[in-house]
């Protein structure tokens, strides 16, 4: 290109220095959509209403867990007292995760402990994203593409109001997707609209399953995922026994039903968690860190280490969380789970090391131990191989 006066070049070179400059999208950042209702968004465990159960660890944070902020919060907006953790963060901006993770008033969030549970078991290198998009309160239609009229309560999302929830949830995917890649999405909805099982916002006739499952597909349509890979993780209600009884833990068939009959889906169980003790809804502070956890198991159960890649060239857990000598020495009596929830027993003292030793090799679990400082922490445990350790 001949330029024939100085001008001409002045004015090109000036035009490139004006041109935008595209964010380069991190292949290493895997990001996860987190949505629903009240127990996704972290209602009823660890708030202004229930600060019984929270521990130190669960102010920590981990540079390696991002969050795009859910709305606009002061400092002075933050529920939890995580104070040495609590700048204001700004709508739509990504930020070091810390709860509460959606509405500035909630409370512990089982999306933070999924985060935490993945970076055991995910290579070094990767970063974690989490997309949260829980609205408490509302029933699944809220999600369906298309539909208006809407009237979110400020509880559920303090500026969201008429606006379409799927069109937000949409747009702050394709936000993430500039920076990284979204590789999955968990889900806890169920509590509202369980005794009819039906749409509620707009009368319509589609059952609580087709529901779920039109919404996923759309989501996965949308951002262009691939439809054999991406996974979703869907959690069970409350179970339990306590006072206030579950107002819905029959509604976990449907829950069920839905990971079976939907492509690359799986549950995490509610199998052995409590109630918050003031309502019918929600778990405690030690349920929110279990159900993450089993999140996070499930999210890996279906995916290979060639989509979520794994710590270890083998593909097998290698980080401090599972290390068989690491659970041997910290505790004196251990809970063993499968990961659908179901109790394998309960061990102490010498028969810890035998029973640890005897799983089945490969397998994946969730051991319950009690730490030095009296409380309780639930750990995922890869038996790397029957027998050596």
């Amino acid at each position: 290109m001949v330029f024939s006066s100085k001008a001409q070049l002045l004015l090109l070179v000036a035009a490139l220095m004006a041109a935008p400059v595209s964010a380069q999208v991190d292949s290493n950042f895997y990001i996860f959509l987190c949505f629903g209702q009240s127990n996704m968004a972290g209602g009823g465990a660890g708030n202004q209403n229930d600060k019984a159960g929270l521990l130190a660890s669960d102010c920590d944070t981990n540079t390696r867990i991002k969050t795009l902020a859910f709305s606009d919060c002061a400092k002075t907006d933050y529920s939890l007292g995580c104070s040495v953790y609590q700048p204001a963060r700004v709508d739509s901006v990504w930020y070091t995760a810390f709860q509460p993770i959606q509405i500035c008033s909630e409370g512990l969030s089982p999306s933070l402990y999924f985060a935490r549970t993945l970076l055991d078991s995910l290579r070094s290198d990767i970063k974690i994203g989490l997309i949260p998009c829980a609205l408490s309160g509302m029933s699944l239609d809220v999600f369906i593409k298309g539909d208006s009229n809407f009237s979110i309560p400020t509880y559920a999302h303090p500026t969201l109001g008429n606006h379409s929830p799927y069109a937000w949830m949409l747009s702050r995917l394709k936000a993430a997707q500039k920076v990284g890649v979204v590789k999955g999405a968990i889900f806890h909805q169920g509590e509202s609209g369980a005794n009819s099982n039906s749409c509620t916002q707009k009368g319509c006739s589609l059952a609580w399953i087709p529901m779920a499952k039109m919404i996923f597909d759309t989501i996965k349509m949308d951002i262009g995922a691939d439809t054999s890979k991406f996974p979703f993780v869907v959690g069970e209600l409350r179970q339990d026994t306590m006072t206030p009884k579950p107002c819905c833990s029959s509604f976990n068939k449907n829950v069920d039903s839905l990971a079976k009959v939907y492509p690359h889906c799986g549950v995490a169980s509610s199998a052995g968690l409590l109630g918050n003790g003031n309502d019918a809804y929600h778990f405690n502070c030690a349920g929110m860190r279990t159900l993450g956890a089993r999140y996070a198991q499930q999210m890996l159960s279906l995916s290979s280490p060639s989509y979520l890649a794994r710590a270890g060239s083998s593909g097998i857990v290698i980080e401090r969380a599972h290390q068989y000598q690491a659970m041997k020495s910290a505790t004196s009596s251990i809970k063993i789970y499968s990961l659908d929830g179901r109790i394998i027993g309960s061990y102490a003292g010498t028969n810890v090391e035998n029973a640890l030793r005897n799983l089945k090799a490969g397998g994946v679990y969730l051991v319950t131990r009690k730490l030095s400082d009296g409380s309780v922490a639930t750990l995922p445990y890869v038996n790397a191989s029957a027998g050596t350790h």
